[in-house]
């Protein structure tokens, strides 16, 4: 067993990635991705939020190890404030590094201030992806790609464009705009 952000994972589970597209494509198609917990307005992040970016590290640099092109740069990320009273709440934020209008890094026209995410960065999903099917498929793991889900019947069924599929366990990543079915 080994943890991650919400308990335990248990090794030595059948694993069958399925991939709609051809190849792996990223999530809605954008060329790249910001690794930020800092989301919003309020540019919160929950305690899941932080274990989940540190999960996302630790797997990048366990790819990475294993020769692997994650396409993850570890740049950090900058978050420009629109006014006063939001540098002022965003500087109590875990892990982040607040300026003010004269500390703003090089570049950036920041009258307010913002803080730097130093555990932030990018990634490029077409590679990331490639990155994680190969990891997967090295301890074990079947990828099909050109094979959508369609449809969780009851009994954790799939219906799917390549036929129909039965699973103990079930995990949907639909992508941010994505619904099932379409």
């Amino acid at each position: 067993l080994r943890g991650g952000p919400s308990g335990p994972v248990v090794r030595g589970a059948g694993v069958t990635l399925l991939e709609a597209g051809r190849g792996p494509q990223g999530a809605s198609g954008v060329p790249v991705a910001l690794l930020n917990p800092y989301r919003g307005r309020s540019a919160r992040a929950s305690a899941f939020d932080l274990a989940a970016l540190r999960a996302t590290w630790a797997l990048v640099d366990e790819l990475e190890r294993e020769g692997l092109d994650t396409g993850v740069y570890r740049s950090g990320v900058v978050r420009v404030a629109s006014n006063a009273k939001q540098a002022k709440a965003w500087a109590k934020r875990e892990g982040v590094v607040p300026f003010g209008p004269e500390g703003a890094p090089s570049g950036f026209h920041a009258p307010f201030g913002g803080f730097v995410a130093p555990a932030g960065g990018w990634l490029e999903p077409e590679r990331y992806l490639r990155a994680l099917a190969e990891g997967a498929t090295r301890r074990g793991a079947r990828v099909r790609t050109g094979c959508a889900v369609l449809e969780v019947t009851a009994g954790l069924g799939l219906r799917t464009t390549g036929g129909a599929l039965q699973a103990e366990q079930v995990v949907l990543c639909t992508g941010s705009s994505r619904t099932l079915g379409q």
